[in-house]
């Protein structure tokens, strides 16, 4: 909310959304909901994470790989794929990545997939998308 208060005073509408981003329909369902509130998409941007450091690989179990990737890299799929009736030409797809994408990390195994799997997302959308004249671009942060 606080976040909300500081956007509406610069004199722009902010839409929350909260809810799980791992889950499929409520991917859809923000990207519908927002499209409403705002009447139009022109600038989406990808941008949610989760990392739960562990000592080495042994100990990242199945459920914890699975969660990392649904948030991770499962939510930009749906999130985008949802977007993309509302994306014309000029507008913008923007995802974040990481540091870590390129560097790994010794704690973050399943972490760093995920951001690898974002740049690759990334990479491979804008060539799908370039004819469209929709751009796609990632910033990686670290």
């Amino acid at each position: 909310k606080e976040t909300k208060q500081r956007v509406e005073k610069e004199g722009v509408k902010c839409v929350l959304l909260p809810g799980d981003l791992s889950n499929e329909q409520h991917c859809k369902d923000i990207v519908e909901e927002t499209a409403r509130q705002l009447g139009s998409l022109n600038i989406l941007v990808n941008n949610v994470a989760q990392q739960y450091p562990q000592q080495g690989l042994e100990y990242i179990t199945a459920e914890q790989l699975e969660k990392t990737f649904r948030i991770n890299i499962f939510s930009y799929f749906h999130v985008t794929k949802a977007a993309l009736s509302h994306l014309k030409k000029g507008d913008v797809i923007i995802n974040t990545a990481s540091i870590v994408a390129y560097e790994g990390n010794e704690t973050l195994i399943d972490y760093s997939a995920t951001k690898g799997a974002i740049v690759a997302f990334t990479r491979s959308l804008s060539q799908s998308l370039v004819q469209k004249g929709i751009r796609v671009n990632g910033v990686a942060p670290g």
